[in-house]
């Protein structure tokens, strides 16, 4: 959408630096990388410079004397967003026209059209008409673009895959790092994006954390840091803002905060300082914003979750960390960010009085919007939130979405997505970052085996998380690319353990298969596959190779007991052809993985005999669970019971292994 130069003007568009360059400076994104064992020269991502546009304060000062109270309320607002290439549906058109939301919000499946990026982009161009016609603001354009599985955009929404955000970690190069954020800005913006909520810098700390998974670096904070900052110039070198999150760390966190009331004790000195560090690191970098976490970190705010803490927003993120940026909220329908809240307050509000900019509302109704603009004018009525601050957040918010060039040109448009190039450098990353975790070298490489493979089909639910996932490809067919007679044995969504081990076993013996390969995605918190693992690693009479397509923690299950094992860290198109190239001895694998086997949050407890996983003492030792001597206990926090083995199965309650038959 190309706004008239009236439109323009009104939207706060000044002195645009124009369209994003290659700086002289930067490397050739095409130039062949090191090789893995190689250390990668020296890169400076902060001396690579991002063009933003210049901001008229006058024009500022213009547009907020122009808005009305509910119209600068509105500012403040990032919601959901559905509809097509005519426009917005309904309740996306009331929000915008009647409650003026500055920003909306991009999910597959609603606004981001499967395999029609033409479709996403004419939304996001008619959504854009419209909150200028209404208001004179453009609007923020927000994504969860993380990478590798946890992007939004990707092969099936008409991107390129990317290879993830632990996988990034394993190459441990902070060049990657940027490479991949900034195709995805580049990308991004293409389409019409603005802001991503990315990059992820939590530092992990436990196995404990389904809800991170792989959407973090990895457990060292120091190179989280590094990777942090190339990954938020990337990003803003393409004016997509940068959001770091999530912030204190979602990585001390041993829940899901959009189901549970996560609480965390850890004392600054005792950890928590250094889960800062990447967002210090950040800021040093740039970042645009910052989004806070609904949790509770004791050490900063005994009372209130970081999402609604003025302490958090104020004292820490203001005060101590000098950020200047835009703070926004974690989703406010998770349960977290109702902690110490009394009925009937909404957490909206309560944030916006903490400090908070921007109030992210994925699932919205109008209604809902109604309520919230009432109260917060009934909090300025009454002295309870503070006009002063309000004001100053408003004019925040704008200043950014100046600087940011909202208004200037118009998206490239979906045609710049998909490139050929990009793809190949994705590739080329996804070589780096595989890691050969294990290999007695009786089973690799593959070439000229019968290979029969077991694993999750292009639609499942990560166990993690709890939610859905979608490719377009599987491993296997990455290992037929290889060897079109690779027998596959696939489970969608939730798999079936009993039937699939049958299955599998049957296709051995059908196919007389040498090797057996399996792969995991987030099988720590996923009993099922790690019973299926279980069974096949006792029963199977070959080589046995694990996969590891999403935590690299599934392989503490079959450590030492299998052929090989490839960490991979995520399960799009470039990792799985980089894994297949290695099984079949055309590539090496480059990657490292970052989780030392001698610290104990990583290891297996002495005197379990080969557990599946243990972070420590847990409910497996304190409950003497035996499994009857035919199985062992797992206990990773939401997962907690037998893995049988083979010809015996979970009793009623799970907590004993009993005959087949019983």
């Amino acid at each position: 959408m190309r706004l008239s130069p009236t439109l323009a003007a009104a939207a706060l568009c000044v002195c645009c630096a124009g369209e994003p360059a290659s700086s002289p400076d930067l490397p050739d994104a095409s130039a062949d990388l090191p090789d893995a064992d190689v250390p990668p020269p020296e890169f400076d991502p902060l001396a690579i410079p991002v063009p933003w546009c210049a901001v008229d304060e006058a024009a500022i000062d213009a547009r907020m004397s122009a808005l009305s109270l509910r119209q600068q309320i509105g500012q403040h607002l990032i919601v959901g967003l559905r509809g097509d290439a005519a426009g917005p549906d309904a309740d996306g058109r009331a929000l915008i026209d009647t409650w003026a939301v500055g920003g909306v919000f991009l999910q597959p499946a609603t606004g981001l059209a499967l395999g029609a990026p033409e479709t996403t982009a004419a939304l996001l161009a008619q959504a854009q008409s419209q909150a200028v016609e209404a208001t004179g603001v453009p609007l923020w354009v927000c994504i969860d673009q993380e990478g590798g599985t946890n992007a939004a955009l990707n092969r099936l929404t008409g991107g390129t895959d990317t290879i993830g955000s632990t996988p990034i970690g394993q190459t441990r190069d902070p060049e990657v790092a940027f490479r991949e954020f900034d195709l995805m800005g580049r990308e991004l913006r293409a389409l019409g994006v603005n802001l991503d909520l990315a990059p992820v810098l939590d530092t992990v700390h436990t196995t404990r954390n389904g809800n991170l998974n792989t959407r973090a670096f990895g457990p060292d904070a120091a190179l989280n840091a590094r990777l942090g900052q190339a990954a938020v110039v990337g990003l803003q070198r393409n004016l997509v803002v940068a959001t770091a999150k999530h912030f204190p760390g979602d990585g001390l966190s041993s829940g899901n905060p959009h189901t549970d009331v996560v609480v965390i004790d850890t004392t600054r000195e005792g950890g928590l300082d250094a889960h800062m560090e990447p967002f210090r690191a950040a800021i040093a970098a740039g970042t645009g914003a910052i989004m806070t976490m609904p949790a509770l970190f004791s050490a900063l705010d005994p009372e209130r979750p970081a999402i609604t803490s003025r302490i958090v927003h104020q004292q820490v993120l203001r005060q101590e960390m000098g950020f200047e940026g835009l703070i926004i909220t974690d989703a406010l329908g998770m349960r977290g960010a109702s902690i110490g809240l009394d009925e009937g307050d909404l957490p909206g509000l309560e944030a916006l009085r903490a400090g908070a900019d921007l109030l992210l509302y994925v699932t919205v109704e109008p209604a809902q919007i109604e309520q919230l603009a009432t109260a917060v004018e009934g909090a300025l009525a009454a002295g309870t939130l503070s006009r002063e601050e309000l004001d100053a957040s408003t004019r925040r918010i704008l200043r950014a979405k100046a600087r940011a060039c909202l208004a200037s040109e118009p998206p490239a448009g979906p045609g710049a997505l998909s490139q050929p190039a990009d793809a190949a450098m994705t590739r080329q990353h996804a070589a780096r970052a595989i890691a050969l975790v294990e290999d007695d070298g009786a089973a690799l490489p593959l070439a000229g085996r019968r290979v029969v493979y077991v694993g999750p089909d292009t639609a499942f639910q990560d166990a993690g998380s709890g939610w859905l996932n979608l490719a377009d490809r599987t491993m296997a067919d990455a290992l037929r690319d290889h060897d079109p007679a690779v027998e596959s044995v696939l489970w969608a969504l939730v798999p079936n353990a009993p039937a699939l081990f049958s299955e599998t076993m049957d296709a051995i013996a059908a196919t007389q298969a040498q090797v057996l390969v399996i792969g995991t995605v987030q099988a720590r918190w996923s009993l099922p596959q790690q019973q299926l693992v279980e069974w096949l690693i006792e029963a199977a009479t070959i080589p046995v190779v694990h996969l590891t397509l999403g935590v690299p923690f599934d392989w503490i299950q079959s450590r030492g007991r299998v052929s090989a094992v490839l960490a991979l860290g995520g399960l799009r198109e470039p990792m799985i052809a980089a894994a297949a190239a290695v099984l079949y001895g055309d590539e090496a694998a480059g990657g490292q993985l970052l989780y030392d086997l001698s610290d104990e949050r990583w290891s297996l407890d002495p005197g379990q005999p080969r557990p599946p996983g243990s972070d420590g003492p847990d409910r497996c030792q304190t409950r003497a669970v035996s499994c009857g001597g035919q199985g062992v206990c797992v206990d990773s926090g939401s997962v907690f019971g037998c893995v049988c083995h083979p010809n015996h199965h979970p009793s009623a309650d799970g907590l004993d292994c009993v005959p087949d038959g019983r």
